[in-house]
């Protein structure tokens, strides 16, 4: 979508990141674009084992029980 939009002249800013494309950026920021979904990817996937690993020490602690693991 950003490709999309910064070909027809319109430039994309990522507040959060502090990025913005246009259509004549270098090379570099072209890798940035495509690295930022790995980089998203990656920090989802650390999330979710930290929290597997939180669920799991806190049931063999006898801290969590029930559906999911929700507290009671």
């Amino acid at each position: 979508m950003v490709r999309e939009l910064t070909s027809e002249g319109i430039a994309v800013a990522f507040i959060k990141e502090r990025l913005t494309f246009r259509s004549n950026d270098a090379p570099a920021y072209t890798l940035m674009l495509t690295m930022q979904p790995a980089f998203a990817a990656l920090e989802r996937s650390l999330i979710r084992q930290r929290e597997r690993e939180g669920i799991a020490i806190e049931t063999t602690n006898g801290r969590l029980r029930g559906r999911h693991g929700m507290r009671r």
